[in-house]
């Protein structure tokens, strides 16, 4: 099985780090390693890095699009697909979304695929807002 954590990084810090994406990398297995003060001082890092998934705009669209997909559904505020010999989750977080994937690689591409697909409808949404609201 492999198991995906995704989480909206503010721009700010995707661009100054393009290409340096292993640092996010061991900040976030750090985090998950870590305890006691250590464990809170990088936490500190992850929230301040981090956004925020809007969560009920989020939900409404995965909920909309996974009825498109063959073999997908949404339960329990959970998308899944599934075929003969694999299959995937995506689970909805306040801060992150969590991808398991199962059987072959072309499922996690399908569903990336989407899921990318989905973001950027929803970059939009969010872009055209921001200029009705400013």
């Amino acid at each position: 099985m492999r198991n995906y954590q995704i989480y909206w990084i503010e721009e700010l810090f995707v661009q100054h780090y393009y290409g340096r994406e292993r640092m996010f990398y061991q900040l976030f297995s750090d985090w998950e390693a870590s305890t006691g003060d250590l464990h809170d001082i990088v936490s500190k890092q992850v929230d301040y890095i981090t956004k925020p998934i809007p969560y009920l705009p989020t939900q409404r669209l995965l909920q909309h699009e996974i009825t498109k997909v063959e073999g997908a559904a949404w339960i329990n505020s959970v998308a899944t697909i599934e075929r003969e010999e694999s299959g995937a989750t995506l689970v909805l977080n306040e801060k992150s979304m969590s991808l398991n994937a199962w059987g072959t690689m072309n499922l996690n591409i399908s569903f990336l695929k989407f899921y990318g697909g989905i973001w950027a409808s929803y970059w939009q949404w969010i872009s055209k807002m921001n200029v009705l609201a400013g």
